[in-house]
């Protein structure tokens, strides 16, 4: 799951928020806003509970889906496709006038099971084609409806600067991401590009392994427009000097 920076943006503006909503109970926190204020959503839950859907609506306007847009959702075998659960969430924003934001292209849990049989190096150009067929076809399809994506999701190995190991980097060489980024770009040139991770607000080292990869992606000149904070939070920490210095650093 992953929770954006808007979590943190929440939480510092709700205080001003409120005091502006004083006059008015029943307007959306999120109208004082000068950006987005999202929130994560699972389609199970919400075409089915028009209280929580009501709550989207009012409290919010962007909106992530959950899990639905993960490949192993989308890609459940080979030979199929199933975007029902995500169109039904993205033509509900659609409807109420919700910015939506797509998680996520590539994630080291999320690739389909029939996948994993294809493992070894002599594999690389099924598997390249597999992951580029992937994400072309599902940002073609909300082109003009999802604004922005999660490219990938967890790259960076904890507490340490490398990339995480994992299916796609053994088959695909650490060059992956930049060919994701690339796909996605072609399929819809106007969408904004986010890598996403967690533990920037604790994990120093993290931070300089998401440093090195985004310098890597500027010397191949390939851009990218933000960076996601998953944002794993409780009430005793992370700190919010450790947040303002994360966000502050990148």
């Amino acid at each position: 799951m992953s929770y954006k920076m808007n979590l943190v943006i929440f939480f510092l503006f709700l205080t001003k928020a409120v005091a502006q909503n004083k006059g008015n109970q029943d307007l959306g926190l999120y109208q004082f806003a000068a950006y987005p204020i999202g929130v994560a959503v699972s389609a199970q839950i919400f075409v089915k509970d028009s209280a929580y859907a009501a709550v989207v609506a009012k409290e919010f306007n962007s909106v992530t889906i959950e899990n639905h847009l993960k490949m192993n959702a989308i890609r459940p075998c080979d030979t199929c496709w199933n975007y029902t659960l995500a169109d039904s969430v993205v033509n509900w924003c659609l409807r109420n006038k919700k910015r939506v934001h797509g998680h996520t292209l590539l994630w080291h849990e999320s690739f389909p099971k029939w996948l994993k049989k294809y493992n070894s190096k002599q594999d690389s150009a099924f598997v390249e084609n597999v992951l580029k067929e992937h994400v072309m076809k599902t940002v073609k399809r909300y082109k003009g409806k999802i604004a922005s994506w999660d490219v990938a999701n967890e790259v960076i190995a904890d507490k340490s600067t490398e990339l995480r190991q994992s299916f796609w980097l053994t088959i695909l060489g650490p060059n992956f991401l930049s060919r994701i980024i690339q796909y996605a770009k072609e399929a819809d040139p106007d969408v904004k590009i986010f890598y996403n991770d967690y533990g920037q607000e604790y994990d120093y080292v993290k931070i300089e392994g998401i440093d090195k990869l985004l310098a890597t992606l500027k010397f191949q000149n390939i851009k990218i427009d933000g960076i996601g904070f998953q944002m794993h939070t409780c009430i005793q920490s992370p700190s919010l000097d450790s947040i303002k210095n994360a966000i502050m650093h990148f």
